[in-house]
């Protein structure tokens, strides 16, 4: 019965341990870039303009299928006569 007590300990005491890791390297990386704001901010400033422009283009090009989708839709309903 023991055993068991001492197994959750472990993998309890693992999971801890793994959390305070990943926090830890999280903060590291945000100190990183604030350091790196700090010396080179026209740089930061074109890396997060360039982040940005690649989402809208994400974005546009996802409007773009979902707009071919419904042309495709209205396509086929004139082709059979249904508007």
């Amino acid at each position: 019965m023991e055993w068991i007590f001492i197994l959750f300990l472990l993998v309890a005491a693992l999971r801890g341990i793994a959390s305070l890791l990943e926090d830890r390297e999280a903060a590291k990386k945000e100190k990183a870039l604030e350091a790196f704001k700090r010396e080179n901010p026209e740089l930061w400033r074109q890396q997060e303009l360039l982040k940005l422009e690649k989402e809208r283009l994400e974005a546009q090009t996802k409007l773009a299928r979902e707009e071919a989708k419904v042309g495709f839709v209205f396509g086929v309903g004139r082709g059979f006569g249904l508007w």
